[in-house]
């Protein structure tokens, strides 16, 4: 399937996510390439053909122009980057990321990382975080290739203590947003962080 590039709900140029999905900056949402925009799971033969449409970008500039922002004073800016640098975040590396074709950058709070990632003592030697880490990307990724949204809730299910049935499985929550200069990014957090 051929894409022109461009959102036709909001003219901006889309990106390229997880396989076949599309991610519009500006509309902030996941689209399939045949609907450009639009929540279709069944598309007409019109829309399956390749596209030649170039939106106006008219709507483009309405949206900028409605920021009750634009323009405002920045007093404090605590950034991804000082988070990362802080250990607030952990910073998922991208040779990891592509192997479950995440595209955006990706880090976990400290907080999931510590519960869930780390591997606990009674573990040890049975199991690895990057084995853990695997797991949570898995199922992050399923959840992510059904969501048209910003935020998403996920579940995984992973042990905690040796020679215990599997406990019952945790919700995490993911949240995707511009990132520290608007190239998007992508965190993974408890239900109840921000």
């Amino acid at each position: 399937m051929t894409s022109c590039g461009h959102c036709h709900a909001c003219g901006v140029p889309i990106e390229h996510v997880l396989g076949e999905e599309e991610w519009c900056p500006n509309c902030r949402a996941y689209q399939r390439p045949v609907t450009h925009g639009y929540h279709n799971p069944a598309p007409s033969p019109a829309e399956q053909q390749a596209c030649t449409q170039t939106p106006a970008p008219s709507s483009v500039q309405a949206t900028e122009s409605t920021d009750i922002w634009a323009g405002a004073e920045i007093l404090s800016r605590y950034t991804r980057r000082q988070a990362i640098e802080d250990g607030v975040l952990v910073e998922i590396p991208e040779s990891i990321r592509q192997e479950f074709g995440i595209v955006f950058p990706l880090a976990m709070t400290r907080t999931v990382w510590d519960d869930y990632i780390a591997v606990p003592e009674s573990l040890r030697g049975l199991q690895d975080e990057q084995g853990r880490l695997a797991d949570v990307l898995m199922m992050f990724r399923l959840r992510a290739k059904q969501c048209q949204d910003d935020r998403l809730l996920f579940q995984v299910i992973i042990q905690q203590e040796k020679d215990k049935p599997l406990p019952a499985p945790i919700t995490l929550k993911a949240v995707i947003d511009g990132g520290d200069a608007g190239e998007g990014a992508i965190t993974i957090m408890l239900p109840e962080e921000d």
